[in-house]
């Protein structure tokens, strides 16, 4: 299993990801993990093909951060009420959690 360092996750807040959707739905992402499904990894000695079923997990919330109060308060009332909610009466933001399987494949030269 390999775990995301600090600082580096997957982010969908991009031009492309605003007007398609994906903002909305994910944004930027708090916990990703990759790991080898059981069983999943499979070598043929003979022909040196390869290929490996993987389990990608990505998790994010729709939390706000003091970073977040800080830029969008002015924008909209509702900010400083989201925030407000979920750090001063515990409120938990809205959770969205994607597995995605793939299989990956190829052959050593």
């Amino acid at each position: 299993m390999v775990t995301l360092p600090i600082g580096v996750r997957p982010a969908f807040n991009g031009n492309f990801h605003k007007f398609q959707g994906l903002q909305i739905l994910v944004n930027d992402t708090e916990f990703t993990q990759v790991y080898l499904k059981q069983g999943g990894y499979e070598f043929n000695a003979v022909t040196k093909e390869w290929s490996a079923r993987l389990c990608f997990e990505v998790e994010d919330h729709f939390g706000l951060d003091r970073n977040d109060a800080l830029v969008y308060q002015g924008y909209d009332n509702g900010f400083p009420a989201w925030w407000k909610l979920q750090h001063q009466r515990n409120q938990v933001p809205f959770h969205t959690r994607i597995l995605v399987d793939a299989t990956i494949s190829g052959k050593l030269l």
